[in-house]
């Protein structure tokens, strides 16, 4: 049987909703719900430590604009994993992410330009729109 990731559970998005209403949002909370695949082993570590380093930047405070948001994203990607997303050719590995596995901490370029990235300017956007 397989173990669901909590972060998709109704009663999860439930509490999550009510602490919003409560507090100001800050960049962390575009990171969840968490996505359900990833590219590669060290994908989502890499998505728990950006969401970690922007648990503390309130929305109203940073990144107003999607340019803006999108470069922020970038320079914690390169600080993180040492690689420049726009200019890498090969995926990188973190050994802070490594866990164990064949790809372990491993992070897929391809899934965060095509999905990761533009998953969170979505989720940015879309809150921008809503406050």
């Amino acid at each position: 049987m397989a173990i669901k990731n909590f972060r998709h559970s109704p009663e999860f998005q439930k509490e999550l909703e009510e602490a919003r209403g409560s507090r100001l949002l800050t960049l962390g909370d575009l990171f969840f719900p968490m996505p359900s695949s990833w590219g590669l082993r060290g994908d989502p570590y890499l998505w728990s430590a950006l969401a970690a380093q922007m648990n503390y930047e309130r929305l109203e405070d940073e990144c107003d604009s999607e340019p803006s948001f999108e470069n922020h994203i970038k320079a914690l990607f390169h600080e993180l994993t040492g690689a420049d997303i726009d200019k890498a050719s090969t995926d990188p590995t973190v050994p802070m992410f490594a866990h164990g596995g064949m790809s372990s901490g491993m992070v897929s370029l391809n899934w965060w330009r095509g999905t990761g990235i533009p998953l969170l300017l979505r989720r940015h956007q879309n809150l921008i729109e809503k406050n």
